[in-house]
């Protein structure tokens, strides 16, 4: 079983990116390492000063600088580190000079260490990105839009990766309780309405939408708040002009009293706070680029309602959040959000769903996959050199093979023959039985049929293969539901929760249906169950 800081990796990595520092980027790469071994990491970061509260590991060598785009102090830390692939967290193609990088980056290829990158926005066609994407083994990018704007600009398809954003599931879930504390420690009024909005402040954030709903729903009789949650962007050429624009907007509709800005970097701990005391939490984007959205991910890993615009970045979250359109905007969209019991549950229900898909563990296992793509072996003179070139092409013919083994079998899944789709599976995996997608639609086919013994050990076989653990987790659950208890294996229901405790529920349903209650009980008050109550299933603990 996979858990944080146990991922085994295939050499060292080395991440070069902002740390510990007022910076989605740096948010960004402390999730995604947190996953890894420390061991295995070494933080290349530039030399700023650090949040408030912060310290560095001793896995973090602070040795280059935006502002004077030296990056030779880099190089030299790299190549004596034993680092054999270099990661770069970069916004977009612009984030390092790339006059001044280039032959830092040819030389480190020469010294036979692997290049990737990790583009969080496109924008448009640039030589530049070209130019910058060519000295790069590997391009990751978050969707599919930004991977076609990548090779819009000349980068091959098969050296580009997609994965998602990752979503941080947050320790504390958003509940009427931890909502009634997180208010006490703010200073919040329990019986307030509460909209919020958190990050950087600048024009493109339209935090004016945020301003507007509190004064259309106190119009009605609303004890409408809001809160706008991040300082000003300095750094942005108009963000103090918009910010004194906000300030006036408020002034005029009536509502400074009751929209707080705060002005300032807010410790993680401080932003978990007002995404709980929030009602909804509110991302009214105006820009029209193919982005990330970090701010989002953490709300939705806070279990927090959102609503957001149509702007391109939160379109990944697909129904996990509530869009707004020119049918309903921002104002009736709060006024919806706020007070549709139905609309509300069913957006916390598919919120759960996608931070379930796209938690940070899952991400880090993607990042693991695109490290392992690269040959690490000993050349003659005793360095560490990856070899790449034959490996992509193998990985392309090897993918194009499964992509039309998984169509075929979609093909039958849509016309439900799934005795087809099973004999094709089988066929495929009699080749290659290492293929956890495989495995994984194996068991939904036998599901299907009712063969819930071979259902069972395709569950295990992909699971150990690296199999999506959200996937499997709600199918075995469905099994423990639906299979009659005879055909059930208390030995294989348990024997996958040791291997993956994401399986709980799928267990302890099946000892709650042969009327194991206290061991239901005990199992079930070790964890929490993030997607469904946990009380919904303990009140199935008493007998009828």
């Amino acid at each position: 079983m996979q858990r944080n800081g146990e991922r085994g990796l295939p050499c060292k990595i080395g991440l070069v990116t902002t740390w510990n520092q007022d910076c989605g980027l740096a948010t960004y790469a402390k999730f995604l390492a947190s996953e890894f071994d420390p061991k295995d990491i070494v933080i290349f970061s530039e030399r700023a000063p650090l949040s408030q509260g912060e310290t560095d590991d001793h896995n973090v060598i602070r040795c280059w600088n935006r502002e004077s785009a030296q990056f030779s102090e880099l190089k030299e830390a790299v190549l004596t580190s034993g680092v054999e692939l270099l990661h770069f967290n970069a916004h977009d193609h612009n984030f390092f000079a790339l006059s001044q990088l280039k032959p830092i980056l040819v030389a480190l290829r020469e010294n036979g260490i692997a290049l990737v990158v990790s583009y969080h926005t496109t924008y448009s066609i640039d030589p530049a990105m070209t130019e910058f994407n060519e000295l790069f083994d590997r391009v990751i990018v978050h969707t599919k839009d930004n991977a076609a704007q990548v090779m819009a600009n000349g980068c091959p398809e098969d050296k580009l990766r997609i994965i998602p954003h990752g979503v941080r599931i947050g320790e504390r879930s958003y509940s009427h309780d931890e909502q009634k504390k997180a208010r006490v420690r703010l200073d919040i009024p329990e019986q307030a309405k509460v909209l919020v909005s958190f990050g950087f402040v600048q024009p493109n954030k339209g935090i004016e939408g945020l301003i507007e709903a509190v004064a259309y729903l106190r119009a009605k009789g609303v004890n409408a708040l809001g809160y706008v949650v991040g300082k000003v962007n300095r750094g942005h050429p108009t963000a103090i002009e918009y910010f004194e624009r906000l300030k006036q907007f408020c002034s005029e509709l009536g509502v400074s009293e009751f929209v707080v800005f705060t002005d300032s970097f807010v410790e993680q701990s401080v932003v978990e706070d007002y995404m709980l005391s929030s009602d909804a939490t509110v991302f009214n984007y105006h820009s029209e680029y193919f982005e990330s959205s970090g701010a989002c991910s953490i709300a939705i890993g806070m279990g927090v309602p959102v609503i957001a615009s149509l702007a391109p970045a939160f379109l990944a979250f697909d129904d996990a959040v509530w869009r707004v359109t020119a049918g309903f905007p921002l104002s009736l969209s709060a006024e919806v959000v706020l007070f549709n019991e139905e609309l509300r549950s069913f957006l916390l229900r598919r919120s759960a769903e996608y931070r379930e898909r796209y938690s940070w563990n899952q991400v880090a296992g993607e990042f693991a996959e695109v490290y392992r793509e690269f040959d690490f072996s000993v050349s003659a003179d005793g360095d560490i050199a990856a070899h790449d070139d034959t490996v992509t092409h193998e990985d392309s013919e090897r993918r194009e093979r499964e992509l039309d083994a998984i169509a075929a079998v979609i093909d039958r899944f849509e016309v439900q023959d799934f005795a087809g789709a099973k004999e094709l599976l089988d066929s495929e995996l009699s080749v290659n039985g290492n293929i956890a997608s495989f495995w994984t639609a194996k068991a939904i086919a036998c599901f299907e049929l009712g063969e819930w013994s071979e259902a069972l050990a395709a569950i295990e076989e992909s699971c150990t293969r690296g199999g999506e653990v959200s996937e499997l987790r709600r199918l075995l659950f469905d099994i423990s539901c639906l299979a009659p208890l005879p055909t059930l294996s208390a030995r294989a229901l348990e024997g996958l929760y040791q291997q993956e405790d994401d399986f709980l529920p799928a267990y302890a349903n099946f000892l709650i249906r042969t009327g194991e209650y206290e061991a239901a009980k005990e199992l079930l008050s070790e964890t929490s169950v993030e997607w469904m109550s946990l009380e919904s299933m303990q009140a199935q603990l008493q007998p009828n």
